[in-house]
């Protein structure tokens, strides 16, 4: 069987203006300068700590850990809510799912966020990997790190074990 991983991020989700209000919404809190739209909309695919460390570079570790706890307070009780499944996403699943493909997912999203995230919209019955940030961006918050965080839960170690196994590139990953 052929295993394909599949990157989600922001070709399967709508992210609409209510993830800028709570980047706003954050920022105000932390008492932090405010950003144009432009900026705020940058924020959306890097990890959040990431995103802190290149708008605001003068933050201290606590000070972007207390930050990322206060935008996900935001995101767990509205952010979740204010998404869509792009038309089309669940047909494009179940016929690779049909074809024999093995589907996972990954994103920059901390994991317990994305796990949310799909079983909201009723795909878990499509993957059968789900991987993410930890919830503290801390350990494993790159795009790469979490890669091989899936390729490691998949005990893909050598090279034979692991063709093909070939991430669908999206929005940066490599």
């Amino acid at each position: 069987m052929i295993k394909f991983s599949l990157i989600l991020t922001a070709p399967l989700l709508i992210l609409n203006v209510g993830s800028l209000r709570q980047l706003k919404k954050m920022v105000t809190v932390m008492q932090l300068p405010r950003l144009t739209d432009a900026q705020y909309r940058l924020f959306i695919g890097p990890t959040l700590t990431v995103s802190l460390k290149r708008f605001f570079p003068t933050l201290s570790q606590e000070q972007v850990t207390a930050a990322v706890k206060q935008y996900q307070k935001e995101y767990d009780t509205k952010g979740l809510y204010q998404l869509d499944v792009y038309p089309g996403i669940e047909a494009a699943l179940t016929t690779l799912k049909s074809a024999g493909y093995q589907l996972n997912v990954a994103s920059a999203k901390p994991e317990w966020v994305l796990r949310r995230i799909i079983d909201k919209f009723q795909l878990n019955t499509y993957f059968n990997g789900i991987y993410g940030a930890t919830s503290d961006e801390r350990v494993r918050s790159s795009k790469t790190a979490i890669l091989a965080y899936g390729i490691e839960k998949k005990r893909c170690f050598t090279k034979s074990q692991c063709d093909g196994w070939r991430p669908l590139y999206r929005y940066g990953w490599r």
